[in-house]
Formats: structure tokens, C-alpha cells, sequence
């Protein structure tokens, strides 16, 4: 009578060890990029919502410039590359000075001009809008934008979480290499090492 004798597997040979080993940091790497993905999905969606809603807020402004009467625009003052005075590096890229725009809304004969003029406030990050409906500021300089009560300037919040701007990178300046162009740069906190920049050039036609 024969008697079948099977070998004893006490032990994990070294082949089964590389194989399990080789399994199991697969299956690893697989739940980790799972488990990251929707992280990378969320940052991705926060990016493009805010490249969104940077560039819309940048419509208004360009709307202004676009309707605005060039000869009332204070290009000195946004002039970088003016001598201080007029362009004082630690204040002049905060704003864009008083200037025309046309108004329809007006009715003759009535001049359709009112005046509109941006600023960044500083508390908030805010880029601030500020209009007068028929006529300049009459108790703050127009040189500045920081409407005092007695203008009866209408203030609206444009966008807000924006980087100070600087003398490197202004709010509003002019493009030293075109004609009546105004070039418009807001840097917002993009959540990430490095800012999400909007900037846009605008022809003054009128």
C-alpha cells in the first residue's frame, strides 16, 4: 500500500513575498490616488470658479474706460514711468483718478457726462467703485479717489480678497506703449503658492 507523502509549506518562499509585497503597494498606490482625487478635483473647480468671477468683476471697470473721455483721463497719474511728483510709487497704483464717462441716462441738455474713478481699500482687499451721476467731485480733490460726503459719490464693491497692489504691479496704468491705453491688473488669493493674476488692456476710444 502506498502512502502519498506532500510536501510541507511551512514558510513563504521569496518569489510569493516579492508577489505579495508587489500586490499589496499596487492596491496602495491605487486607494491613495483615489483618496487624493477628489482634493484635486475641488482645488481645480475652486481655480476656475475664481479665474471666473475675477474676470467678471473686471467688466465693469473696462465698460468704464471703454465710455470714458480720454482728455479727462489724469494719464500723469497713472503713469509709472513719471517722476514723483506727479507719480508717487506708494500711492498712485492704489487708484485711477476721477475721469468722464458718457451717460446716457442724462436727458438734454444736460451734458451726458458723469464721473467715475477706482480705488483698492486697503481693510478688505476691496476694488472699490465710485460715480457721480453729471459732474466731478466738489468737496474732494479730483485727483485722488476718495470721495468726501458732500460729493454725493455712489460706492460699490467691484471684487474683493485682492493683493495690494504695487508700484511693480499697479491697478491701473498706462500702456507706455500704445495710445490711450489703460491697462487694468488685479492679483486675487488663489489658495495655492502663487497668485491668480487678471489683466486686461483697454482701448480708450473717445
Amino acid at each position: 500500500m502506498k502512502m502519498m507523502v506532500r510536501p510541507s509549506r511551512a514558510g513563504i518562499s521569496i518569489v510569493e513575498l516579492v508577489l505579495y509585497v508587489g500586490f499589496a503597494s499596487f492596491v496602495g498606490l491605487i486607494v491613495s490616488k483615489y483618496i487624493v482625487l477628489p482634493t484635486r478635483l475641488n482645488n481645480m473647480m475652486n481655480t476656475v470658479t475664481n479665474e471666473q468671477t475675477s474676470y467678471s468683476a473686471t467688466a465693469l471697470p473696462v465698460d468704464d474706460l471703454k465710455s470714458a473721455v480720454s482728455t479727462s483721463v489724469q494719464w500723469n497719474l497713472i503713469d509709472p514711468s513719471q517722476g514723483n511728483p506727479p507719480y508717487d510709487p506708494a500711492v498712485n497704483p492704489l487708484f485711477i483718478p476721477w475721469f468722464q464717462v458718457n451717460d446716457p441716462s442724462i436727458a438734454p441738455p444736460s451734458l451726458p457726462l458723469s464721473y467715475v474713478c477706482y480705488a483698492y481699500r486697503v481693510s478688505d482687499g476691496a476694488l472699490l467703485r465710485e460715480f457721480i451721476s453729471g459732474g466731478p467731485p466738489t468737496a474732494s480733490p479730483v485727483t485722488s479717489c476718495a470721495p468726501a460726503p458732500g460729493d454725493n459719490a455712489q460706492e460699490s464693491v467691484i471684487a474683493k480678497n485682492l493683493i495690494a497692489p504695487t508700484a511693480q504691479t499697479p491697478l491701473f496704468s498706462k500702456d507706455l506703449a500704445s495710445m490711450n491705453m489703460v491697462i487694468l491688473n488685479i492679483e486675487v488669493h488663489s489658495g495655492g503658492p502663487l497668485p491668480l493674476t487678471i489683466v486686461r488692456r483697454v482701448h480708450i476710444r473717445s
